[in-house]
């Protein structure tokens, strides 16, 4: 029989057990601090061989506490303020653990709220692995993919963020706490969604006038190119406002307009300066915006000149040449009309000319029984006649028929020219 005290070195403390028949055992208490503690024994019968040296490294026990659950330490992925899309993600954390994870239990849970309510959109868990075998230590990596396909961009319209946690306990059943040890905010990082959202902004060119000289009482048409380079399409609010030198302001138009997403949208509004002097015009959109355009002096309308009003802004010797070139194309044409109709009365003439031979013998009798003082003025006027038709007719003239004709007064004979430009004698 062997019935001897045994004494235990645990945490500062001794604790003393009887052995019987070499069989002990003893309930020791551990600190609440967690930690690697070292514990040894002796037989405390065998005095100066008690404690076993025989073997360095079973002589002491180390006993492990762990008290506190897995502290994730930092996240790595996605990076701090990074901006999320709606697709997947990988998720990389760095949890420090003294007595062993255990790996079935660990998840990754990630949820959209949305931004004003934190009312929670969407949510999910999705299952944990370690980068590497060992499952204590002070930096273990732990990662899973975050799938946030379901946001549509229907849904990024509105402002969202993104919150994520681990979800588990280690092999003493200490539950996961938050980011170094919080156990009030369990979670660990936070990221915004992208927030699909028209943004305008404007160029320092974008400002252009349609005139630049001007008088007071013109108007001017006024352009301005706002671009969108926001992610959704939108319309903003535009000031225009006309600005003296010395710093006077005049609101000329308040308007607004619409752009595609990535696209540059045009509004245009006219101006009339109501002053003179040395302004221009500044746009300033509804998010502060602010763009001008040329400086311009606005110069006192002044009395037009004879010139001005006759000839308005063409230059006055263009418009001298081209006024004598108009009155000349006019008399040609006057002149071009008085010679057709001419001919066309010789023509008429020259038809009478051919039958009135016919018509003479016809009528001689009724020639001889008239008064010779009827004849007499009958044979004047025809003399007249002749000499007046002699003098306006021409050697060929054009038909009421549609052909060229020449009378040959010696032989009395006509010509004609046919379709093919032959000359023709009348039959």
């Amino acid at each position: 029989d062997f019935d001897c005290q045994v004494d235990i070195f645990f945490g500062g403390q001794t604790y003393s057990v009887m052995a019987i028949e070499g069989i002990w055992s003893k309930a020791i208490t551990a600190p609440a601090t967690s930690g690697s503690l070292p514990m040894t024994w002796s037989v405390a019968c065998l005095e100066g061989q008690g404690v076993d040296l025989t073997v360095q490294a079973t002589s002491v026990k180390w006993i492990v506490v762990d008290g506190t659950g897995p502290e994730p330490q930092e996240v790595l992925s996605p990076r701090p303020r990074a901006i999320l899309g709606g697709e997947n993600h990988e998720v990389r954390v760095l949890v420090q653990e003294l007595g062993g994870l255990d790996m079935a239990s660990l998840e990754l849970v990630w949820q959209v709220e949305d931004f004003e309510t934190g009312d929670v959109i969407r949510s999910g868990r999705e299952p944990l692995l370690l980068d590497g075998e060992d499952i204590d230590g002070l930096s273990l990596e732990l990662y899973g993919e975050m799938n946030l396909s379901e946001i549509t961009n229907e849904m990024l319209i509105d402002r969202m963020e993104v919150k994520i946690s681990i979800a588990g306990r280690d092999l003493a059943g200490n539950a996961v706490t938050g980011l170094g040890g919080n156990t009030n905010n369990p979670f660990l990082a936070t990221w915004n969604m992208e927030w699909l959202q028209p943004e305008f902004t404007v160029s320092p060119s974008a400002m252009t006038y349609s005139r630049l000289l001007m008088d007071v009482g013109d108007t001017t048409s006024i352009q301005l190119e706002v671009e969108n380079i926001g992610t959704l399409q939108g319309e903003t609010g535009v000031s225009f406002e006309a600005v003296m030198a010395d710093g006077q302001r005049t609101l000329i138009q308040r308007t607004t307009v619409s752009a595609e997403a990535g696209s540059i949208g045009l509004v245009a509004v006219d101006w009339g300066p109501e002053m003179a002097g040395i302004q221009y015009v500044e746009a300033t959109l509804d998010n502060g915006a602010t763009v001008s355009g040329p400086t311009i002096e606005v110069r006192v309308a002044e009395e037009p000149t004879f010139s001005q009003k006759l000839f308005g802004d063409v230059n006055p010797i263009i418009g001298s040449i081209t006024g004598v070139l108009l009155i000349a194309v006019v008399i040609s044409l006057l002149a071009w009309m008085r010679r057709m109709t001419v001919n066309q009365g010789s023509r008429s003439d020259y038809d009478w000319d051919e039958y009135s031979s016919e018509f003479e013998d016809d009528h001689e009798d009724d020639y001889d029984e008239m008064p010779s003082t009827n004849v007499a003025s009958t044979t004047v006027a025809s003399v007249a006649a002749t000499t007046e038709t002699a003098e306006e007719e021409t050697d060929w003239v054009m038909g009421s028929d549609g052909y060229w004709w020449y009378h040959d007064k010696e032989a009395n004979e006509w010509w004609y020219k046919d379709a093919n430009g032959d000359i023709v004698k009348h039959p």
